[in-house]
């Protein structure tokens, strides 16, 4: 079984996850806050805690995987990927608010970071700047593809300029692909649970979206089309793949 490369993490990353100065080490702490202060889609379940033994992460229930919409409603407190549109001090304060203190330097460091390399960063960027000067109508919708590129027989769905084939556009009246994922461009003032959409743990989109630092390129999490090898359509696990995704053969994303 031979699954792609994974590029080297950029900067600062790959610094942050290695360098053993005070800084580092408080980041190597406390990544998950910084993920979580960071990521696109987020995590819900019934979380178990302990109040002494080692540290595990138990839940009870359903694992739930949401999106919500690209930007608050008026009056909201905005999440996940609706902080990438504020300043970098006011998206670390919601992010101490929610999961803990974070380093302010680290966190705007690190927005940069996936501002430049993301894909999914960049392309939802992209589209809120196009809604803003007008562009693009409000009334569009943003499809997360399950498969590698968007239909191209289907009008109205296009690709995003200098982004990734991720996310297409959706125009009102069109039909979103299969097992794909739809993101509405505003939540609804006076709606109090807003438009969230539930991601499959086999959309390949999900891993990237949450897990922002262990997937700083955006490149592919795991997905049912990742066949056991080329002369095989037996595709492998979600076990199988964890066990195999190819690390770097250094120190840096052994820690991660």
């Amino acid at each position: 079984m031979k699954l792609w490369t994974v590029p080297d993490p950029p900067e600062p990353l790959a610094t942050l996850l290695t360098d053993v100065s005070t800084r580092c080490r408080q980041f190597r702490r406390d990544i998950r806050k910084y993920n979580c202060a960071l990521c696109l889609a987020s995590l819900r379940a019934n979380e178990i805690t302990f109040s002494s033994g080692p540290s595990v992460f138990k839940v009870q229930g359903e694992i739930y995987r949401l999106i919500g919409p690209l930007r608050e409603a008026d009056g909201q407190q905005p999440k996940c990927l609706q902080t990438f549109f504020v300043d970098a001090a006011m998206q670390a304060d919601y992010g101490k608010q929610r999961f803990g203190a974070v380093d302010l330097s680290i966190m705007t460091d690190l927005r940069h970071m996936l501002e430049s390399y993301s894909s999914y960063v960049g392309s939802f960027m992209t589209i809120n700047e196009q809604l803003e000067s007008g562009l693009l109508p409000q009334s569009v919708h943003l499809e997360l593809l399950a498969n590698q590129q968007p239909s191209k027989e289907q009008r109205g769905r296009y690709n995003v300029p200098s982004t990734n084939e991720e996310l297409a556009i959706l125009l009102p009246g069109e039909t979103n692909g299969r097992r794909s994922i739809i993101v509405q461009p505003r939540a609804v003032s006076g709606v109090d649970k807003p438009a969230v959409q539930i991601i499959s743990e086999t959309h390949r989109s999900w891993d990237p979206l949450h897990y922002v630092l262990m997937f700083p390129y955006g490149t592919d999490g795991y997905h049912l089309d990742i066949k056991k090898n080329i002369t095989s359509n037996k595709s492998i696990s979600a076990m199988e793949y964890y066990c195999n995704k190819p690390l770097r053969s250094g120190a840096t994303w052994r820690l991660v």
